[in-house]
């Protein structure tokens, strides 16, 4: 199939609009202003007003022009007897099918192992996964200027991220969901412990582009992942398991960062998160075994 191409596209569109949005608003800024140097507050009220126009028509298009494809009958494939004792060995009983009368709830209860153990790594990753501000904080002492050095980084980013999405989506449907995310977090990895000793703007900037493949090779393998690794019917439950387990543990990795940033340097800081990002792509590689799980065909 083809659905680690549509989650990286998805995020390589996410990340098109966070470049482009900036350098739109800032050009009309600078067109509409009274004073281009110096934008009043009235300046401002007009840029954020034009800025909700596109969000108004992507609403009006998920809501007249999406269309959701329903199923009129669900028929199980066959999994081989081997996979089918294996997924049956690792598995709590499914959910009732959609539709069925039950009580809205978000609860572990009738997921599969492999997708529980991804859960936990999930979180234990994003707890190395601290605020981008680190980054560019450090890009800064490495000698990168604070002004259009940094704008000029934080675009080249988001072009890499935009363009490794696309191919590391492509990738995930072609090479497996797990090794594109294990390769994502160990690059991640050593991106941190990079920045543990990057001294010079040159070095700064070879790290950020870096970064942006890491983006690319995990963030669209581990959203189709989520999908592989329940039934069909689970799968907007699992989404949000999911979105949870990144959301209770992605302030306190910036929380951590800091504290060991003023505690013991920026070194040790993106040290100590390169380990805990190798951790978790270790337990990931030799913990969660993706296999064929039964689909549900209408």
């Amino acid at each position: 199939g083809e659905r680690g191409l549509a989650f990286g596209f998805h995020r390589a569109m996410d990340h098109a609009g966070a470049v482009l949005g900036p350098l739109i608003g800032l050009a009309a800024l600078k067109l509409l202003a009274t004073d281009p140097e110096k934008p009043t507050a009235s300046d401002y009220t007009t840029i954020f007003l034009l800025a909700s126009v596109p969000a108004l028509i992507a609403m009006l298009v998920v809501i007249f022009a999406v269309r959701e494809s329903h199923h009129r009958a669900a028929k199980k494939a066959v999994a081989p007897e081997p996979m089918a004792k294996a997924v049956a060995a690792d598995a709590e009983p499914p959910a009732p099918a959609v539709g069925a009368n039950r009580k809205l709830r978000l609860t572990l209860k009738g997921f599969d192992g492999n997708f529980k153990r991804f859960l936990v790594l999930v979180a234990l990753f994003t707890l190395s996964n601290s605020s981008d501000f680190f980054l560019i904080r450090r890009a800064q002492m490495a000698g990168i200027s604070l002004g259009q050095g940094t704008l000029l980084l934080w675009a080249a980013l988001h072009s890499v991220k935009v363009a490794s999405s696309l191919v590391g989506g492509h990738l995930s449907d072609k090479l497996g969901r797990k090794t594109l995310i294990v390769s994502g977090w160990i690059l991640y990895a050593a991106v941190y412990l990079g920045f543990a000793f990057v001294s010079t703007s040159a070095g700064a900037w070879t790290l950020f582009l870096i970064y942006g493949v890491y983006f690319g090779l995990a963030e669209g393998a581990e959203k189709a992942l989520v999908a592989d690794l329940v039934l069909p019917e689970q799968r907007g439950t699992a989404y949000g398991l999911y979105n949870l387990a990144f959301g209770i543990t992605v302030l306190p990795a910036s929380l951590l960062m800091g504290a060991l940033w003023d505690w013991y340097g920026p070194a040790t800081a993106f040290a100590a998160s390169a380990g805990i990002g190798t951790t978790a792509a270790l337990l990931l590689a030799l913990t969660v075994r993706p296999g064929k799980r039964l689909e549900v065909r209408g």
